[in-house]
């Protein structure tokens, strides 16, 4: 039943007579003095008996009234509450709720972080299990040295780099690029300025001469070692026309391979 109020007390003290020994015993007036504590004493503890109630129907949480909640049928306690279990119950069977079972499943493609999404990043899977294992896979190709396909973007070089088809256009465009059977950057003629080519300082000689139809008295001759023995002494060059001689300050008794670059004079 509903919860009772207490709107008035039975007796109350200005009901007594302003001089009530005349017409009441000691012991009545005492009692008109206890009523209102008494009566309010029985209330309080009726409510709390009310409250504690569990009968179906008169449970406390049937006599305490709830705003309404959309979705959810019912304005007391009790009512809301049976309808969040019966809303419970609906869900536990729907393929849109996952269970502790479900989410503790540690079976391959179909444990818990499996059923779980996530915002890709770059090329990685788009759940939490796909994640994890892509990173596992990034990590294991850096401590290999290797780098993941696609991890090197544009954006993380300092420049922008040819696409295949630039470098094939430069390839194939013979002013730009010259073919790799060419062993100078320009053709050995009158208007080259630069040439590049190799030869071998043969050993027991400190003095060596090389034949060159692109040097002449002018040119610059630049010598760049490339044997793995280095020469024993100090080399000078001195070029002449169509030819170049090297002068080492002692005998050398090894081959050594070298480049060397001609450049003319400009003028």
């Amino acid at each position: 039943m509903p919860l009772d109020k207490l709107t008035v007390f039975t007796k109350k003290v200005q009901d007594l007579a302003d001089k009530p020994n005349g017409t009441m015993t000691a012991s009545e007036v005492k009692a008109q003095f206890d009523a209102a504590p008494n009566e309010l004493r029985l209330a309080f503890n009726q409510l709390i008996d009310d409250l504690g109630s569990v009968v179906d129907g008169d449970s406390g949480a049937d006599n305490v009234a709830v705003t309404a909640i959309a979705g959810l049928a019912g304005v007391s306690v009790q009512s809301v509450l049976e309808a969040l279990k019966v809303l419970v119950d609906s869900k536990s069977s729907s393929t849109d709720v996952f269970t502790k079972t479900v989410l503790q499943s540690v079976v391959d493609n179909t444990s818990g972080a499996d059923l779980i999404g996530a915002t890709p990043i770059a090329t990685s899977p788009a759940t939490v299990q796909g994640i994890l294992e892509w990173l596992k896979l990034q990590i294991d190709s850096t401590v290999l040295g290797q780098i993941p396909d696609g991890s090197v973007t544009p954006v993380k070089l300092s420049f922008d780099p040819a696409t295949q088809v630039e470098l094939d256009e430069h390839k194939a465009d013979d002013t730009k690029h010259k073919t790799t059977a060419e062993q100078t950057f320009l053709s050995a003629t009158d208007n080259a300025k630069f040439k590049k080519s190799n030869s071998i300082y043969t050993d027991n000689d400190n003095s060596q001469t090389f034949t060159d139809s692109f040097c002449t008295t002018n040119s610059l001759v630049t010598i760049v070692i490339t044997s793995v023995t280095p020469p024993k002494g100090v080399w000078s060059v001195e070029s002449a026309a169509g030819s170049f001689t090297i002068t080492s300050t002692v005998a050398e008794d090894n081959d050594i391979t070298f480049d060397y670059y001609i450049q003319k004079a400009v003028g």
